[in-house]
């Protein structure tokens, strides 16, 4: 072996070397946590016995299992609430947000505060801000000669509540990505366009929205899959109620493996799950690859 070949050899071991740790974490706590996953979804196992092999029997009870389809409702329903307006009003906050403003970064931190917060802590404050007798939104509503709500025990408001504050939270993660795509725009192309005498909406449909289409793909993509795994503001403000109007498909999964103890039925959904958010993501992807190119 030449000093060169010695040489290169050693560099890919001290490369392999730095990889290491992070290799045998995403094998201990990902790859491994969905194969054995996949395993236990044709399996009975309660947790505690042995597992039982059952083949696809999990697979054919949740295709007749009412509370499942309705699962699925409800997160397609949510996902239809939020992804389309967190796309459209993280993006307008980023455009706003890119002019020439005092306090610009003032307000690009204030809006990016939520994104850090704990999950948990933010479902706590907005389950305080919706609560019936004392919220802070039932008494902006009293105050303007509006009608109180039952906002988080209304079946018809619930859902939509959550999905408010998943928005108001998820917004400045999504700003951040459309205001990194808008400085990566040549200055030189909107103002010859001002030049040539177009408008500012002009300027924003037929040179910033053309030029943000792979950022905005990433969004759609990216609240798309985080919308289907919904649960921590469904466990912290609903509980799934009122009348599992908010049952999303990862709270029925934890109910099924922790209340109910049925791993392999729970298996079973987070596997299909799975391939759910990756078939929505495929056609995501090759749809808005096609009407995105310019």
């Amino acid at each position: 072996m030449t000093s060169a070949q010695k040489r290169r050899l050693r560099d890919n071991l001290t490369s392999y070397a730095f990889l290491l740790p992070s290799m045998v974490i995403m094998l201990t706590f990902l790859v491994f946590p969905i194969l054995y996953a996949l395993y236990i979804s044709f399996h009975q196992w309660f947790g505690i016995l042995p597992p039982k092999y059952i083949g696809l029997e999990n697979y054919r009870r949740l295709l007749q299992d009412e509370a499942f389809h309705a699962s699925l409702k409800v997160t397609g329903l949510y996902a239809l609430m939020v992804v389309p307006t967190l796309t459209f009003a993280s993006l307008v906050v980023a455009v706003i947000l890119n002019q020439k403003i005092r306090f610009q970064n003032l307000y690009k931190g204030l809006i990016y505060v939520p994104v850090i917060a704990s999950a948990t802590v933010v479902s706590l404050i907005w389950k305080w801000i919706y609560n019936a007798d004392f919220g802070i939104l039932n008494w902006l509503m009293s105050a303007l000669g509006l009608p109180e709500r039952i906002w988080l025990g209304d079946t018809r408001l619930a859902l939509p509540s959550i999905a408010l504050m998943a928005i108001w939270q998820s917004l400045g993660y999504y700003m951040v990505m459309y205001f990194a795509g808008l400085q990566s725009i040549p200055p030189q192309l909107p103002e010859a366009a001002e030049i040539d005498g177009a408008s500012r909406l002009q300027i924003f449909w037929h040179i910033t929205v053309p030029l943000l289409r792979p950022v905005m793909l990433m969004v759609i993509v990216m609240a798309t899959i985080g919308s289907f795994q919904v649960f921590d503001a469904v466990y912290v403000m609903t509980f799934g109620g009122p009348a599992n109007s908010t049952s999303s498909i990862v709270w029925l999964i934890y109910q099924k493996a922790f209340v109910a103890f049925q791993m392999g039925s729970a298996s079973a959904m987070g596997i299909i799950l799975f391939l759910v958010i990756f078939a929505i993501s495929i056609i995501e992807l090759h749809v808005l690859r096609q009407k995105f190119e310019y």
